[in-house]
This record gives structure tokens, sequence and C-alpha cells, in this order.
């Protein structure tokens, strides 16, 4: 016995006429008769005393179509239940993660983020990750805001704060990248001699990286001519065409195409940086933990 033949008896026992009935479902006469026939024919009952002009519910019928009703009104409540259970584990399996700007330049981002979400698909099949890209403020508001389970950003220190729980993924450092005759010495003497000759270039709106920039450059007692760039594929052509250098973390060093490139290494307590995972303390989603411990660098 099927919801369907229920829906179709209770169909024709409120209008005592095959044909009005079959209207209202929306199937054909013949359909709707064979339906019921099976039905009659299912629980060894006549349901319905018919004749050419008549159609009269049997006593079978009388007692069927209190049931019936009471088993489809169950049904319809049960649907939205189901559907709204199906949602929530739909939303277990979602993980929506945010990268900052400056960080998701770094190839070993991509090839960890990559890597992680698809051995998480392993373990638990139709798992979704939702990715995106924004300035650092506007993905930590995110964080903040429950819009992000994960962000993954460039941090000077270890931890987030702020109501937020990190792991360091890697630690980093900042060094010089150039192009042109290397270096022989990587003294503090040879880099400002260097700087103040071929100057640093710098991402505008970047202010972050700007600031721990300006720091490193404070320590080392230089004041390089600063060239500004609107994103980080200018800054890229603007070093790898040998017209000036740049400050970045070394992991990124490693999207940039030219192999003549060398790099410098401050060797300064300022230049360290931390590639952090962070999520709000009272967002707990166990994919967006696992996957934090399976993108870490071990």
């Amino acid at each position: 016995m099927e919801l369907r033949q229920l829906r179709y008896f209770v169909a024709v026992a409120d209008t005592l006429n095959f044909s009005r009935a079959s209207e209202s479902l929306y199937v054909s006469q013949s359909a709707l008769s064979k339906q019921i026939a099976d039905l009659e024919q299912e629980l060894g009952v006549v349901l319905f005393q018919r004749d050419k002009r008549t159609v009269e519910l049997s006593s079978a019928g009388r007692l069927l179509l209190g049931e019936a009703k009471a088993i489809l009104l169950r049904s319809e409540k049960l649907l939205p239940i189901l559907q709204e259970k199906q949602k929530q584990v739909q939303q277990e399996r979602n993980i929506y993660i945010g990268v900052e700007t400056r960080a998701e330049q770094s190839p070993q981002i991509h090839h960890l983020l990559a890597e992680s979400v698809y051995q998480q698909r392993k373990k638990v099949p139709g798992l979704q990750a939702v990715f995106w890209c924004r300035e650092y403020l506007e993905l930590k508001k995110a964080l903040l805001d429950d819009e992000l389970d994960l962000g993954i950003f460039f941090s000077t220190e270890p931890e987030a704060g702020n109501g937020l729980e990190s792991h360091v993924l890697y630690e980093d450092e900042m060094v010089l990248v150039y192009r042109g005759e290397q270096l022989c010495e990587q003294g503090e003497e040879k880099i400002r001699a260097f700087l103040a000759k071929r100057g640093v270039v710098l991402i505008e709106k970047e202010f972050r990286g700007m600031s721990q920039i300006m720091h490193i450059l404070d320590e080392l007692g230089s004041a390089p001519q600063i060239r500004f760039c609107g994103n980080g594929t200018a800054m890229k052509l603007t070093v790898e065409s040998g017209e000036s250098s740049a400050i970045i973390p070394k992991s990124i060093v490693q999207s940039f195409s030219n192999t003549k490139l060398h790099i410098l290494h401050f060797q300064k307590e300022a230049a360290k940086i931390y590639l952090l995972a962070v999520w709000k303390k009272s967002r707990d989603n166990p994919l967006a933990r696992q996957l934090v411990y399976d993108t870490a660098v071990k």
C-alpha cells in the first residue's frame, strides 16, 4: 500500500465521483480507477459500491477513510521535519573558508588547503567547501559575525586574540626579493646600500603588510624610495623586470615565475611572520577544526 493510493482513495471518497477526483489529482480517470482497484485487491476488500450512476463508500471504505486521512496528515507533517533534518545535515557538511588576499598568493596555501579539503571529502561525503578572498579586516569581521568557519591569514603574532582561536600553520619570514646581480654578503650595510639604490615596491591599501615592512626598515635604519602598485600581479612584474625590490613572505616568492630572482634575509625579529588558521571560539565546526590540523605543516 502506497501513500499515493491512499491519496487517490481519499479524493474519490470525498467527492464520490471518479471524474472529479481524477481532475483534482491531475491524472486520467483510467489510471485512478486502476490504483483504486489495486488497493482493493491488496487489502482484499471492496472500498466502493458502484453502479453506472452512483458511487458509495462500502463499510470497509468508511473504516479506511478515517485511517487514511490520519496517515496522510502524519506524512504531511513528517515531510518538513525530514526536510529540516536534511538541511541541518547539509549545513554540517558545509565549511566556509576565507583567505586573506595577501596569503592567497602563496602556492603553499593553495596546495595545503586543496589537499586537506580533498582528504576531508573522502571522510565526509557531500562536503562542500566555499572559498573567498578578502582583506584582513573584512575577513576578521566575517569570522566574528559568524559568516565564516575558518580564516587563513598572515600575522606578526602567533595568536589572533579578540574572541578568536588560532593555530599556526607554519612560520615564515619577510624577505627582500629582487632581480639582478646576487649579493655575496648579506650584512645590514650591504642591504641598506642595495635598498638605497633599488628602492621598494609596496601594494596600496595592504596596510598590515606595509606596517611590518616599515618596522623592518626602521630597525634596519633604511629609508629607501618607495613605489606603490595596485595589486600583487603588478608588484611581481615590477620586481621580475628588475625595476625595484619587494619585501614579502618567503613562501610567496614561490609564486614568482622568474627563476633569476634572489632573496636577502633580514635576520631580525621584526621580519618574523606566521600563517594562522583562525576561527571564532563560540563557533564550533568540527570540520573546520579537523581541517586546521590536517593543513598545518608537520
